[in-house]
């Protein structure tokens, strides 16, 4: 890893009761369903190193730590809030958390196993520039899992009207179509490209790739 950019998150962290609450506990059944639904294709081997970026407030981590206890993970976000809530989960070892751009991976290239990226690339500015540096990090036939919602959906079509509307746009969301071109320009395979409409309001997106 790369020590000028590395920023520790572990000096940082607050009382338990003084860190944001976010939105997560609003849409706590979504989010079990949707982590749920992008965990299936996934498989791990006991030694994988593996990347999650963003990583928000760590909820994929966990996930991936409780299932495989040995990998290594590492967690990469631009945004200090986020770090603080994942950190304060108290991985223990085996858990590394950096904050950084997502553009600028301070990674060895080759270096990684796997690299996930759940329900996030609608919020990622320059989803190629991270893309391209996921396929920088990861060793050659290694595994790329993403999943995100589809513009696809005309509820997710909505949801991005209203935003707008709001003047809270999202980043962008893609479509299936879209996100696939994405990931195979960024030098990947495509082994798997799913939706899934998860609810009534929510329809989702699911890829397994490998690094060509």
């Amino acid at each position: 890893m790369d020590g000028d950019t590395q920023k520790s998150v572990a000096a940082t962290i607050p009382d338990l009761d003084e860190l944001p609450q976010g939105p997560g506990h609003r849409w706590a059944s979504h989010l079990r369903k949707t982590l749920d639904w992008a965990m299936e294709p996934l498989a791990l081997a006991e030694d994988d190193r593996v990347l999650d970026v963003p990583c928000g407030h760590g909820e994929f981590i966990d996930r991936m730590f409780n299932r495989w206890p040995t990998v290594e993970i590492v967690g990469i976000d631009e945004y200090l809030p986020r770090l603080i809530r994942a950190a304060a989960r108290n991985f223990g070892s085996g858990v590394y958390l950096i904050q950084a751009a997502t553009g600028r991976l301070p990674l060895e290239s080759r270096s990684l196993d796997a690299a996930v990226c759940t329900a996030a690339l609608h919020c990622v500015s320059q989803p190629d520039g991270m893309l391209g540096e996921m396929h920088r990090v990861l060793k050659p036939g290694g595994i790329l899992l993403l999943m995100d919602w589809c513009h696809d959906y005309p509820m997710q079509r909505s949801r991005e009207l209203a935003r707008q509307l709001a003047l809270r746009p999202l980043v962008g969301l893609h479509s299936i179509k879209g996100c696939a071109a994405l990931i195979t320009k960024a030098g990947f395979a495509v082994t798997l490209a799913e939706q899934a409409r998860l609810s009534w309001r929510w329809g989702m997106m699911r890829f397994l790739c490998r690094r060509r």
